[in-house]
């Protein structure tokens, strides 16, 4: 039985996964972490986070847009901070992200409030 690898960079067979570039042309993706990437119509909408100078802990949102995956542009940041950024969807209507601040009230208790953003379809373009 033969095995199947996604290869970075060989182009040699049709249907392999080839590296794409992967950049932004305003440099929005430097320092950041990448979390989920959803498919429009008409290219591709990534979310992720740029964490805080002073507390790693403490993210900021962000979220790229891409009309051919390769050449991507800071669409919006996410207002207000989290700890983590945890799930995304994205439906006919629009684009849908979760995230929680999560506390330590003593050393036995975490509080955690979840927080949600929304982006119709129409905002989903260059």
């Amino acid at each position: 039985m033969a095995s199947s690898r996604l290869s970075r960079d060989d182009t040699s067979r049709t249907g392999r996964l080839t590296k794409a570039g992967g950049a932004t042309s305003d440099a929005s993706f430097a320092g950041s972490g990448l979390l989920a990437v959803h498919a429009l119509d008409q290219g591709y909408v990534a979310l992720g986070f740029t964490p805080h100078v002073d507390d790693f802990l403490i993210q900021d949102g962000a979220a790229w847009i891409s009309a051919d995956g390769q050449d991507w542009l800071e669409l919006a940041t996410l207002s207000g901070a989290f700890t983590q950024l945890s799930a995304s969807a994205l439906a006919p209507n629009g684009l849908v992200v979760f995230a929680a601040v999560q506390a330590d009230l003593d050393e036995e208790t975490v509080s955690s409030t979840i927080h949600a953003w929304f982006a119709p379809r129409a905002a989903l373009t260059r």
